[in-house]
């Protein structure tokens, strides 16, 4: 199992329409249909803050899913 753990600075305002639009829309019609995908969340830290964390089968599988 791998794992990848990404951090992002957001500007207060847009953190709800970027959560909405990665539950919405990048998680079912783009990650979801990854292969070696286990798990994906993302979690607000800060006011300004999010960390997006997913789980896949392998290296490999967590590599092709930044490109």
């Amino acid at each position: 199992m791998h794992a990848r753990f990404s951090h992002y600075r957001i500007k207060p305002e847009n953190i709800e329409t970027m959560t909405r639009q990665v539950a919405e829309d990048f998680f079912p019609n783009y990650l979801a249909k990854m292969r070696g995908l286990i798990a994906h969340h993302v979690v607000q830290i800060a006011d300004d803050e999010v960390i997006s964390l997913s789980l896949w089968e392998d290296e490999e599988a967590a590599e092709a899913s930044v490109a």
